[in-house]
């Protein structure tokens, strides 16, 4: 298993408190046939010089500039990716740090499973002095679910611990989206995932440490606003569909003001957001043989709650798959009578 390459790409700025601990982390490391590509975006403390003095004494190490435009992690990440050579390439944030058997685990895995394309881990959230954080358990990853659903409303994956195949990237030409100096690595799981299948392991072998600053030093809201961008073109992804205006107000990442007591609504018809859940599941069911249809429909019902309770306290959507009802109902009934029946038993309940 020791014979195939692991390329690792660390991100490299104003780390110098931190970066000699994400080195001696991946030094550590069961598995040892591994190459360590150190990108300076080039950073004004001393980073470089810590890590320059690693490669002396070992000749895994490389440390490099970023080639393209600088302060822009994905134009780091893109540096790491001309250079790599491993079978398998995987990210290490120079402030973060490994578990001894995460990339062996990683490897075990890929090795094993030919049909999987990507493998992540969990991961533990450690103080600033990278103690672990007992307050912040780890992730509760969601199991039984297929991920590219999720992938259409949020970032379901640990996204740091994630290790990919070379060979997948190359062949399709995979780089990260420079236009995402925030999300970066949603946006380009989202597209590698597009050639193939996931796992996880559920063990915390990554530590991410929780810090004021990064890497780039983006906003949480410009996070926001690029994940409701990737979100709504992974529905064409991987379903051919395009996204309706209201879709970003499903998502994790619409942030609402908890102050404001009365928003505007972002349609007129219950009926089209209906028929629209309705066709996205109906196409997921579809595309990819999903047997267990529950938890989708749960999952994609409490989204919708979450919204219409945002904007009208009294109902709350719970129903979207009515289109055939509708219209039987149309057809026996008429229009008037069937909105009415549809507002009174079909869409909505009142709360208690």
């Amino acid at each position: 298993m020791n014979n195939e390459l692991v390329s690792i790409i660390m991100p490299c700025y104003n780390v110098e408190k931190y970066i000699a601990k994400a080195i001696e982390s991946v030094q550590n490391q069961s598995y040892s046939n591994w190459e360590l590509i150190i990108v300076n975006d080039f950073t004004p403390d001393n980073s470089v010089k810590i890590a320059e003095e690693y490669k002396k004494n070992d000749d895994r190490i490389i440390v490099v500039n970023n080639k393209y435009e600088p302060h822009n992690v994905s134009n780091v990440m893109n540096t790491g990716l001309d250079l790599a050579k491993g079978k398998y390439v995987t990210r290490l944030d120079s402030d973060d740090y490994l578990d001894p058997k995460k990339i062996e685990k990683q490897v075990r895995f890929l090795e094993k499973n030919k049909d999987i394309i990507l493998c992540s881990t969990n991961l533990y959230f450690t103080f600033e002095n990278g103690k672990v954080n007992q307050k912040r358990k780890p992730l509760v990853l969601k199991k039984d679910f297929n991920y590219k659903f999720l992938y259409l409303f949020e970032n379901p994956l640990p996204a740091a611990p994630c290790m990919f195949i070379r060979d997948i990237i190359e062949k399709h030409n995979l780089r990260f989206d420079s236009k995402y100096k925030s999300a970066e690595d949603f946006d380009f799981i989202s597209r590698y995932l597009a050639y193939g299948d996931y796992a996880l392991i559920d063990e915390p072998l990554y530590y991410y440490r929780l810090l004021n600053t990064g890497l780039t030093g983006t906003s949480g809201s410009i996070t926001n606003i690029n994940s409701i961008k990737i979100c709504a073109r992974n529905i064409k992804l991987f379903l051919d569909l395009k996204a309706p205006d209201y879709h970003k107000y499903i998502t994790k990442y619409l942030e609402v003001d908890s102050q404001v007591k009365k928003l505007e609504m972002p349609y007129s018809d219950v009926i089209s957001l209906a028929m629209w859940s309705n066709e996205l599941l109906e196409a997921f069911f579809k595309k990819y043989n999903i047997k267990s249809k529950k938890i989708y429909v749960d999952y994609l019902n409490d989204a919708i709650i979450h919204y219409i309770s945002q904007y009208n306290e009294n109902y709350v959507f719970i129903n979207c798959n009515i289109f055939s009802r509708t219209i039987y109902y149309y057809k026996l009934h008429g229009m008037k009578a069937t909105f009415k029946k549809i507002i009174e038993k079909l869409c909505f309940w009142r709360k208690k």
